[in-house]
């Protein structure tokens, strides 16, 4: 059977850009990104093959991890064991749960959030702190995962609170954030301010789509597609033979989580996440909306003429974090990010498509920047 466990920390050690040595929810349900812009549009029903590939086998699992859904579809005609293949999932979401779940005060960032110290944190927890830091730096820190406080003082935390914050207390949550307070080494992991809090909600599940996705890659399967909470991972085709396709949503306000249909993208071997505040917002006491993505330079809510910001890449996880970074950033800022980092082997992007309002009531603008348009193909209505 797949070692799940060392094949993924064989991998962090191989791939820079999830383990790069340095010296140095409710809360998920909360404040993740509401990545439901993403919803599946597979061309062909999944539990039955089509006459262009009578071999092809799928097997579609799913269920609720983080406060959120995950869903997993793949060709099980392309392994010999059913069973181990869905232990090796259950491994690779697992390894990324004992890590980072704030659901489970037995997990590794609950510990460290109560104690403001962890002692041997787990490959997975430093991958996702080395990955954080280096989506910091290149954003210039419009991706901050020690935003927790500030979320908490929104409204958007575990508590719900729903008490406008003073400026003094945005002053005072702000003295609380900043990645470069925290101090990592291989054996130790410490915050510098007590008070301080970890939330890697716009990054972690990405991370674990990733993980399950090099399951599948290790035990040899060509065709599958990995999405947990809005954020997924594709390989191969789909049983009618065509590639994987996905819906991106219209960015309409509405919490309930109905979708309709913006555009289509079609993925040859990507990851995809998206972010927007769309789905997660609440009004201040004068009736004034606030929305959950917190800007770490400020403290307040962003207010950005992005409404929604997808991400394509080789790594879900890369794309999960700058999805959020490009929403805090906004168009022409968040545009020229991603034009930057063309050549840039740490984060492999594909491109992105971010949706901004239309000149006319109810109607949305498409911006597609492309950065390798043999990994995606972008369709709208």
């Amino acid at each position: 059977m797949f070692d799940c466990r060392g094949q993924i920390s064989s991998f962090l050690r191989k791939k820079h850009y999830f383990c790069h040595e340095k010296n140095q929810s409710d809360f998920f349900m909360n404040n993740f990104k509401y990545s439901f812009a993403l919803l599946f549009y597979i061309l062909c029903v999944v539990v039955t093959a089509c006459d262009s590939d009578t071999k092809y086998t799928p097997r579609h699992i799913g269920g609720v991890v983080w406060g959120t859904s995950y869903s997993i579809t793949y060709d099980m005609s392309q392994c010999s064991d059913t069973i181990d293949i869905d232990h090796d999932i259950a491994e690779a979401i697992n390894i990324v749960d004992v890590s980072a779940n704030t659901f489970d005060a037995s997990s590794q960032i609950a510990q460290l959030n109560n104690c403001g110290v962890l002692e041997h944190p787990t490959p997975c927890l430093l991958s996702l702190l080395h990955l954080s830091e280096e989506i910091n730096h290149l954003t210039g820190g419009a991706f901050d995962p020690t935003v927790a406080p500030l979320v908490n003082l929104w409204g958007f935390g575990p508590e719900k609170r729903e008490v406008d914050p003073s400026q003094n207390e945005i002053d005072s949550a702000l003295c609380l954030t900043g990645l470069q307070n925290v101090e990592v080494t291989s054996d130790r992991v410490y915050f510098r301010h007590p008070g301080m809090l970890l939330d890697f909600s716009a990054i972690a599940k990405g991370l674990g789509v990733d993980y399950v996705a090099m399951a599948m890659d290790s035990c040899n399967i060509r065709n599958y597609i990995v999405e947990i909470g809005g954020e997924l991972r594709a390989h191969g085709h789909n049983p009618s033979g065509e590639p994987w396709t996905i819906q991106l949503d219209a960015p309409i306000p509405d919490r309930t989580g109905s979708h309709t249909r913006l555009a289509l993208l079609r993925l040859n071997n990507a990851a995809v996440a998206t972010s927007g505040n769309y789905r997660n917002f609440r009004f201040l006491s004068d009736g004034t909306p606030v929305y959950h993505t917190i800007s770490p330079t400020t403290g307040r809510p962003v207010l950005s003429d992005v409404l929604s910001a997808t991400v394509i890449s080789q790594s879900t996880a890369v794309a999960d974090a700058l999805a959020t970074a490009c929403m805090v950033l906004g168009l022409e800022r968040a545009t020229r990010l991603i034009e930057g980092l063309a050549d840039n082997p740490l984060t492999a992007i594909y491109g992105a498509v971010f949706v901004t309002a239309g000149t006319t009531p109810d109607s949305f603008e498409i911006h597609p920047v492309i950065i390798d348009p043999t990994k995606f193909e972008l369709s709208t209505l």
